[in-house]
């Protein structure tokens, strides 16, 4: 479940700092600490910017951050998001990890292999 808290910091690693994500959602920084220390709420309209800003489809995010702080109508929001044919925000951002992790691996590899040649040129030459 995408928390609040989860979502300003998704945008802030988005756009540099929270500073940023505040001046983007024309509020003040305090303000955006607030709602990330759990002090006040930002409006649903704040809740979608910051999924925007985040790179996921607000709609899914909307749902899944009033799930966790509507406690009170928590199923409704899940009942919701499950109708929703779409992976939820929170597994969107799971799945470009694991992307972004087999591309890291990919290119280790791959720049693992070039250093190996490298190696060998510069024995090579040091043999001559």
């Amino acid at each position: 479940m995408l928390s609040i808290k989860r979502l300003i910091d998704l945008a802030r690693l988005e756009v540099g700092s929270y500073k940023e994500v505040a001046k983007i959602l024309d509020t003040s920084n305090v303000r955006v600490t607030h709602w990330r220390n759990g002090r006040n709420e930002p409006t649903p309209f704040e809740i979608f910017k910051m999924a925007e800003i985040a790179r996921l489809e607000p709609i899914d995010a909307f749902l899944e951050v009033m799930a966790d702080m509507d406690k009170e109508n928590e199923k409704y929001w899940c009942a919701r998001r499950e109708s929703n044919p779409r992976p939820s925000a929170s597994e969107s951002v799971s799945i470009v990890k694991y992307i972004c992790n087999i591309v890291l691996i990919i290119l280790n590899n791959h720049h693992r292999n070039h250093l190996f040649a490298l190696a060998k040129i510069q024995q090579v030459h040091h043999l001559r």
